[in-house]
Parts: C-alpha cells; sequence; structure tokens
C-alpha cells in the first residue's frame, strides 16, 4: 500500500495541478484501504476507476 501512495504522490507533483487525474486500476485490495480511501478524498482531481472482476 506504501507503493500506491508514494505513486500518487510523485503523480501529483509532477502533473498540472489544473489537470484532473484519471487513474485506471483493478480490482487489487490495496485500492480498497482506508488510508488510500482518505489519500483520495483529500484529492478531489484523482479518479479512480476499476477495471471489472471478471476482466482478467
Amino acid at each position: 500500500m506504501r507503493q500506491s501512495l508514494n505513486l500518487l504522490k510523485t503523480i501529483d507533483i509532477n502533473i498540472l495541478e489544473e489537470l484532473d487525474l484519471h487513474l485506471v486500476c483493478d480490482r487489487y485490495v490495496t485500492h480498497e484501504t482506508a488510508t488510500l480511501k482518505k489519500r483520495l478524498l483529500r484529492q478531489p482531481r484523482f479518479h479512480m476507476l476499476f477495471t471489472p472482476a471478471s476482466a482478467s
């Protein structure tokens, strides 16, 4: 999960603030941790999109 948070921080620093960010992720459980959810609430420009569970 630390890697996910570090990735979001890196993306946030390096992409222009006025752009919304749409991140396509798999259904892996680390994307649904409380810490990550709190971080995403503080970063409204991040939009998490998840692949369907049956897509693999």
